[in-house]
């Protein structure tokens, strides 16, 4: 197995953004291969050794992310490799420190770094030395093990963006596998570059996951707390955000009705 580590970086027009994160990973003191999954066509140039992957169409970030473990899966080199965000900015010795966790902990199926500025922080569940174990991590940055990968199925196709990474730590951890983040290393992600879409498609997501996970009265049950925030919000000055809150409405609404049914991962479409 080679020890480089293989890095996809998501990206969706956001061009400074990537190429900030690109050289955070290029300065990383392990072998790293960095690739670049263009979502939007508008990738700019980059330099070597860096190779862009371009999907046929906008696949969203778990489509994105499912592309890239088949890319990562048919090489049969590794068996790991990290998904990440146009965003992600990571601390030298980062991706080392968590390629060597991976190799001592064989349970553990996703790991993240220490959470920092720009990254969501998950309740821990435990923690032993430099891990904290929890139900999920940030997918700003993930290393995943491809068999953990291969038993969950990748991540959710219809989720589009955003709850995504959430689903499918669950998931992994429904099958066995154990969760973590590294406390000892560290990584931060700028935000949204689409703050209002961020807002609709997580409110979207959330009433999609919780009605998987939780039933239909517990997704009917958020969907009214979406509606109640958007509302106050909107009355409070935040109108941009309360909109995008209330447009998410519709679509919670059908998925508490009929969720539709999970695409995962096709190791058919590998690309090349």
């Amino acid at each position: 197995m080679t020890n480089t580590i293989r890095v996809y970086l998501i990206h969706y027009s956001a061009p400074e953004w990537i190429l900030s994160s690109v050289s955070s990973v290029l300065a990383s003191d392990s072998l790293v291969e960095v690739f670049v999954v263009d979502n939007s066509g508008d990738a700019p140039d980059f330099p070597q050794p860096v190779k862009v992957l371009r999907p046929d169409r906008n696949l969203g970030f778990a489509g994105a992310a499912n592309f890239a473990l088949r890319h990562s899966m048919s090489l049969c080199d590794s068996d790991l490799c990290v998904i990440g965000a146009h965003d992600l900015h990571v601390e030298p010795s980062t991706l080392r420190s968590l390629q060597d966790v991976m190799r001592t902990h064989p349970k553990i199926g996703v790991l993240g770094p220490r959470p920092d500025s720009g990254l969501a922080v998950r309740p821990v569940v435990r923690s032993e030395g430099n891990l904290d174990y929890v139900a999920d991590i940030s997918g700003t940055c993930m290393m995943i093990r491809h068999r953990t990968a291969a038993e969950v199925n990748g991540f959710d196709e219809s989720m589009g963006s955003y709850v995504e990474d959430v689903e499918f730590c669950l998931r992994a951890g429904d099958l066995g596998w154990d969760v973590a983040r590294c406390r000892a290393v560290g990584a931060h992600g700028l935000g949204s570059a689409h703050s209002d879409m961020a807002i609709r498609l997580i409110a979207e997501n959330r009433v999609l996951l919780r009605r998987r996970r939780d039933g239909l009265l517990s997704s009917i049950k958020l969907t009214a707390a979406h509606a109640y925030i958007g509302t106050r919000w909107c009355m409070t000055g935040r109108t941009r955000s309360g909109i995008a809150k209330l447009k998410a409405l519709r679509r919670s609404i059908l998925y508490a009705a009929s969720p539709p049914k999970r695409i995962g991962l096709d190791m058919d479409g590998a690309p090349h």
